[in-house]
Order: C-alpha cells, then structure tokens, then sequence
C-alpha cells in the first residue's frame, strides 16, 4: 500500500513538472509577444522548401505567392545556377512588383552573378534586347530601372565595354 501511494505522488510530481515544461516551451517569446504573433502551431516550415518554392514563384512572375513565402520566411537572396539571384532573375524579366518585394524582404540590391552583372544590369540589358520576348502585364523594364536605382543599384560600367 504505502508503494502505491508512492507511485501515485511520483506520477503527480511528474505530471505537474511536465505542464510547467510545457508551458514554459509554449509561451510566446518577448519579441512574439512585442510583434504579435505567437509562432506556428506545428513544427516551423522548411526554410529550404520555401525557398525553392519562393525560386518557382519568381520564375512564374506570381507576386502573390512571392509575398507570401518571403513573409513564411523565404530566403530573398537564393542565388540558384550561375549565382543567378532570386532579384537578378525578378529584373531580366522587368516584373516590378516583384522586384520591389524582393528587395522589401532584403535581398542584396549589387549583388552579381557569374558573369558579373547584377539586377540593374540585367534589367537595362533586357530593356535594350528582349523588351518583347518578355511582355506581361506587369513587365515594365523602366519601372524596374527606377526602383533598383532607388535602392541603390549601381551598374556595372566594364560590361558595356
């Protein structure tokens, strides 16, 4: 009898440890409480997979789905074959809106691929060569132009040579 009552206080002991643990791992941090959001309920996403989802969404100019995934937490400055840039890629097809979201989330503005161009350049190129292969509703080399100076793209006077 007194084993029982033993194991009966050690499984109460246990139980109450575990609620404080849990409850302790499930309360909101400062920083969510502060930003107001309480995490995910689940396991977090793979960074990964919504990065490689974010490179789709880009290739697919779907600015919806681009928004979404950089607010799950997308990386901006995937750079996928040739260290072609999530932005890079955005510019040479002049889709703006994109563009701008991309840099919103922080994607690097001069970063340069393996030929040494970076967004603007790409973008002033297309502009210059392909303006027709890549016409779309929101397709606005000029535009695109505007927005990467803005944020302080400098493009590459040794490419032009």
């Amino acid at each position: 009898m007194h084993e029982l009552k033993m194991t009966r206080k050690k499984i109460a002991e246990t139980n109450d440890y575990l609620r404080k643990e849990i409850d302790a791992k499930c309360k909101p941090s400062p920083k969510e409480k502060k930003q107001g959001t309480l995490g995910f309920i689940g396991p977090p996403p793979d960074k990964t997979r919504l990065t490689e989802e974010l490179s789709e969404a880009v290739s697919f100019c779907d600015n919806e789905r681009v928004d979404y995934l950089l607010a799950m937490g997308a990386n901006p400055n995937y750079a996928g074959e040739h260290r072609n840039t999530l932005l890079i890629r955005a510019a040479a097809c002049g889709d703006y809106r994109i563009v701008l979201s991309l840099i919103r989330a922080g994607a690097i503005i001069n970063a340069r691929n393996d030929s040494g161009k970076s967004a603007l350049d790409c973008a002033l190129a297309n502009k210059i060569h392909c303006n027709v292969l890549f016409e779309g509703p929101y397709t606005d080399y000029d535009k695109c132009v505007e927005i990467l100076k803005q944020n302080g793209a400098v493009w590459s006077a040794s490419i032009w040579r």
